[in-house]
């Protein structure tokens, strides 16, 4: 079960000590969050019968899933025609943003060459992605029966609204993912933008993946 949301490296870490895995409670930890969402969907679904959208839908999931154990993230949930995912919890590593950046980029070109695949089906979707760093609570959070292994606070808040504002093709990472891995990442500086909720505009910067 743990392998569905865990590459099988993190999985065997977790099962060595479940008493502190696998309890509802959660610690402070510093992650990196990505969300992605597909473009164009909602007008995809009004356009194709519902067993045609469940279809592209799977297919579409199914590979970018991949590049989420690729690089040893956590999944943690589908979010209709989205998921999120995070990096530095159960297990942490010092390239946890870079990783974060390296599965979106690598998600982008993989869409693209799913979207020249598949031909007219799915021409008229994109991929947006949003990834920002902080401290957050990580942990099982429910009861004892039905609990959700998740990440909770504002680094999550900043990651969806990045995503939200990010075009097809697009990765908007916060100025504090850039910091964390700049020296290895090629991102183009932007205006700070302006979110509902937060007072202050959020320093980001655009990765823009050709074709996608």
């Amino acid at each position: 079960v743990l392998d569905r949301f865990l590459a099988e490296d993190v999985t065997d870490i977790i099962l060595e000590d479940p008493e502190r895995y696998l309890q509802l409670g959660g610690e402070i930890r510093p992650v990196t969050v990505l969300f992605a969402d597909i473009r164009g969907f909602t007008r995809f679904t009004e356009m194709h019968s519902a067993e045609q959208v469940i279809t592209t839908l799977n297919r579409i999931f199914q590979n970018l899933s991949k590049m989420v154990f690729k690089h040893r993230c956590t999944f943690d949930k589908y979010l209709g025609d989205g998921f999120m995912a995070f990096y530095g919890a159960p297990i942490a590593r010092d390239d946890d943003a870079r990783r974060a950046i390296d599965t979106a980029v690598e998600m982008q070109l993989l869409f693209r060459n799913l979207r020249e695949e598949t031909g007219a089906e799915m021409e008229n979707l994109g991929l947006g992605i949003g990834l920002h760093s902080g401290e957050a609570v990580v942990g099982n959070i429910g009861s004892e029966k039905v609990m959700d292994y998740t990440v909770v606070g504002d680094v999550v808040n900043v990651a969806k609204r990045l995503q939200e504002q990010a075009s097809s093709g697009q990765i908007l990472l916060s100025l504090e993912t850039y910091q964390l891995a700049h020296e290895e990442v090629k991102a183009e500086p932007l205006e700070p933008i302006q979110v509902i909720g937060r007072r202050e505009p959020i320093a980001a910067y655009l990765i823009q993946v050709a074709g996608a």
